[in-house]
């Protein structure tokens, strides 16, 4: 079994001991106190980084944007003791994979830990980097085939980095170097769907993420999922999911209470 290197980055450095069970065996790690000046370049042998800012979520939002602009394909674990949908937001909008707000059950943290590590050892997980492996632990939608033409990789690179924008398939099919009809009929030959179906695919898993925070409004979620209409973000999540928005995030503090009562 490949061992992998955890970077953790925690507020209160006596927390350090906390983490030594996230490790999997055979692994390696190391713990760093979090402040602006941390070197970024100490994630460069990283395979994860788990941040746990604290109260600090200021700092610890900057440290996330900086990891990820100089490491984009790095996962990162965003923990904090604040509240506020506010942070949620901010923490997935740069690029976090799992957001836990603490107290949190060392259990839950774990099974993110795994998932993540998992995914790494997919070789198209360097490929598409964020949404097509997002963060409910679900295998990666929709396969991929490993011959899938550059010009297309392109295309779904950017809809990945704008996805909470507006996408225009024009746009798309410049970034391929096609026109709308044959950017189109090589998508749906490569990827077994639409562009349309395929952005929706990845917001309303995006939305679904954000919504596992109690914290998270359901307006916004879609917006920063990429929905500018309420209306259709509702039917095109029911759509994918089978349930609406509001009772999806009912049924998982539901079962959220009920695993720790």
């Amino acid at each position: 079994m490949r061992s992998y290197q955890l970077t953790i980055i925690i507020s209160n450095q006596s927390d350090g001991e906390e983490y030594r069970f996230l490790v999997p065996r055979g692994s390696g790690s190391a713990a760093h106190p979090l402040h602006d000046n941390v070197n970024i370049a100490l994630c460069s042998s990283a395979d994860l980084v788990i941040l746990d800012c604290g109260l600090d979520s200021s700092t610890g939002l900057r440290l996330l944007r900086t990891i990820k602009m100089n490491h984009p394909g790095l996962p990162v674990i965003f923990m904090t003791d604040t509240q506020g949908e506010q942070v949620v937001l901010q923490a997935f909008t740069l690029g976090a994979r799992y957001y836990f707000r603490k107290p949190v059950d060392r259990q839950d943290i774990r099974r993110a830990v795994d998932r993540l590590l998992k995914l790494k050892r997919i070789p198209r997980e360097e490929r598409f980097p964020l949404p097509l492996a997002l963060i409910d632990g679900e295998p990666p939608a929709p396969d991929q085939p490993e011959d899938i033409p550059g010009n297309l990789l392109r295309a779904v690179r950017y809809i990945e980095k704008n996805l909470s924008d507006n996408l225009y398939l024009d746009v798309l099919a410049r970034e391929a170097c096609l026109s709308k009809f044959h950017f189109s009929r090589q998508f749906k030959k490569f990827l077994n769907m639409s562009p349309i179906r395929f952005i929706n695919h990845l917001r309303i898993r995006k939305a679904k993420a954000l919504l596992e925070h109690p914290d998270a409004s359901i307006s916004l979620a879609a917006q920063d999922a990429g929905f500018r209409d309420l209306s259709e973000f509702i039917r095109q999540f029911k759509k994918f999911t089978g349930t609406t928005p509001h009772k999806y995030q009912a049924a998982l503090t539901n079962e959220s209470k009920n695993n720790h009562s």
